[in-house]
C-alpha cells in the first residue's frame, strides 16, 4: 500500500507541475543538475567489457561508447550513483560501411547480472552530462538488457540499437529459461536517453531483450527520452511501480513475445516534447504491442498483463491529435490482458 501511494504521489506531483498542457523538462527536482563530485570512466578493455564490479555513490560514473558486464558476472551500484554519458565512441559497422558515434550505453548481456537498488530518497540515475538548463533528449545512451527467456524470435537474434560487429561481445537475445535472472533494478531513474542507429533500430531509455521473470523491475522512471521510455521484446519478466515521462515516441512497447505481468505504471505526455512521426504524422503512443513486424500467428504470442495502468496525453485536444498517435495501440497479431486502466488525453484512445 505505501507503494502505491508513492506512486500517486508521485502522478500527482508530475501533473501539478505539468502546468496543466507543460511537462517543460528544464523545472523540478529531476533536472536540479549533478551533485558536486569527481568523475571518472567506468574502465574497460579494448572489447568494451566493463572491468569493475561495483559503482560507489561518491563518484560520477562516465560511461564511454558502449560499454558490457562482463557475461557470467554482476555489475553492481551503489544507492544515491549517478552514471552519466562520457566520451563518444566511434563504432564502424563492416555491414553498412557506415561509421556509428555512441556514448552513454550499457549493456547487460546474457548470463550477467546488474544489481542496481537504489532507495526512494537515494536513486540510482543514469542521466545526461550536461548542466542543467542545457540538457536534451538522447545525451545519454541507455541501459540495455539481455537474458535467456521465452521469445518467438530465433535464438540468435541481435537487440536493436547496437552496432555491428562488436567483438567477441554476444549481444543476442532469448531461449527457453523463463525464470532466468538478470538481476535487480529498484528505485532507478534513466533520463534524457536515446541514440537511433538507424530507422527502427534504437536504443530506448530501458531496453529489455528475453529478460527473464527472476528478474526484478521495480520503481523505475525513464524521463526525456528520445525513443520508447520502456521497450520489451519478448521475454517473461514483471515489473511494478513503472513512470515514463515526456518520451518521443511510445511509452510501453511490447514485441516479439513478451508475456510478463505489469502493475501500477504511469504513462505521462509532454506537448513541448519532440515526437516521432511516420509519413509526416506522429506516431507517438502512450502503448505499442506488435506479436511480430509480419503480423503473423505464433505459438509464443505478445500478450502482456497489465494491471492499475494510467495513460495520460495532453489536455487541449487539438495539440493531441497533432503530437500523439493512440493512447493504446494493439496490433499486429498481438494479444492483450488489461485491467483496471485509465485513458486520456488521447484524440483516439484505443486502436486494435
Amino acid at each position: 500500500m505505501k507503494k502505491m501511494l508513492l506512486l500517486s504521489a508521485l502522478g500527482a506531483a508530475l501533473l501539478t507541475s505539468c502546468n496543466k498542457d507543460a511537462a517543460t523538462i528544464q523545472d523540478g527536482g529531476l533536472n536540479a543538475g549533478l551533485p558536486a563530485k569527481p568523475r571518472a570512466s567506468i574502465p574497460v578493455d579494448a572489447n568494451g567489457i566493463i572491468q569493475k564490479t561495483f559503482l560507489s555513490k561518491d563518484t560520477i560514473w562516465q560511461a564511454d561508447g558502449v560499454g558490457f558486464v562482463k557475461p557470467g558476472s554482476t555489475l553492481t551500484i551503489q544507492a544515491g550513483t549517478y552514471i552519466v554519458a562520457g566520451v563518444t565512441k566511434a563504432y564502424p559497422d563492416q555491414t553498412t560501411g557506415e561509421t556509428q558515434y555512441i556514448k552513454g550505453v550499457i549493456v547487460v548481456p546474457k548470463t550477467a547480472k546488474i544489481m542496481a537498488v537504489g532507495t526512494a530518497t537515494e536513486p540510482i540515475v543514469f542521466t545526461s552530462d550536461k548542466a542543467a538548463g542545457q540538457r536534451a533528449p538522447g545525451d545519454f545512451g541507455g541501459l540495455v538488457i539481455l537474458g535467456q527467456s521465452i521469445t518467438n524470435k530465433p535464438t540468435d537474434t541481435r537487440i536493436e540499437g547496437i552496432p555491428v560487429p562488436i567483438k567477441d561481445v554476444d549481444i543476442t537475445y532469448g531461449g527457453s529459461i523463463a525464470a532466468d535472472n538478470s538481476g535487480t533494478l529498484k528505485y532507478v531513474r534513466i533520463e534524457f536517453a536515446g541514440f537511433n542507429l538507424a530507422p527502427n533500430n534504437e536504443i530506448n531509455g530501458l531496453t529489455l531483450g528475453g529478460v527473464g521473470s527472476g528478474t526484478t523491475l521495480e520503481n523505475i522512471q525513464v524521463s526525456w527520452g528520445k525513443d520508447d521510455a520502456f521497450e520489451f521484446f519478448g521475454g517473461t519478466v514483471n515489473a511494478k511501480y513503472l513512470v515514463a515521462l515526456s518520451t518521443d515516441d511510445d511509452d510501453f512497447d511490447f514485441d516479439h513475445g513478451y508475456s510478463g505481468t505489469i502493475q501500477y505504471a504511469l504513462s505521462l505526455k509532454d506537448p513541448n516534447s519532440t515526437n516521432s512521426t511516420s509519413g509526416g504524422s506522429s506516431d507517438s503512443n502512450g502503448l505499442e504491442s506488435d506479436n511480430n513486424a509480419a503480423g503473423t500467428a505464433h505459438p509464443t504470442t505478445t500478450r502482456p498483463v497489465l494491471k492499475n495502468f494510467t495513460f495520460i496525453g495532453i489536455q487541449n485536444p487539438a495539440t493531441a491529435k497533432s503530437k500523439l498517435k493512440y493512447g493504446n495501440l494493439w496490433r499486429r497479431a498481438s494479444s492483450m490482458n488489461i485491467t483496471n486502466s485509465i485513458i486520456a488525453g488521447y484524440d483516439i484512445g484505443a486502436s486494435f
